[in-house]
């Protein structure tokens, strides 16, 4: 991103409205819904990831998503330390 005129501290240069965050509450009003109020001790992060996944699955197989533009800008995978072999992490102690 690139200004074209120089910006005040506290200036808003844009805005996302709430509604189309990925949330709890958006996971809570999915086709999920019968499932996390049958579990209910399915916690928060993993009623999201649920979700996520769920809604990738119906984008990825064609199916109504609201989600499928969102979802496919998202890396297909990725690499995180947590998931690094001790091998791996040695390399990066040099």
């Amino acid at each position: 991103m690139q200004a074209r005129r120089d910006i005040n501290p506290g200036e808003t240069i844009f805005s996302v409205p709430f509604d189309l965050f990925m949330t709890e509450n958006t996971a809570l009003k999915s086709r999920l819904k019968p499932i996390f109020e049958a579990r209910p001790e399915i916690d928060r992060d993993d009623r999201l990831a649920l979700h996520l996944i769920c809604e990738r699955a119906l984008a990825q197989s064609g199916e109504d998503s609201f989600w499928a533009c969102y979802l496919s800008l998202l890396p297909t995978e990725y690499s995180h330390t947590l998931f690094f072999s001790k091998e791996e992490m040695g390399f990066l102690q040099g």
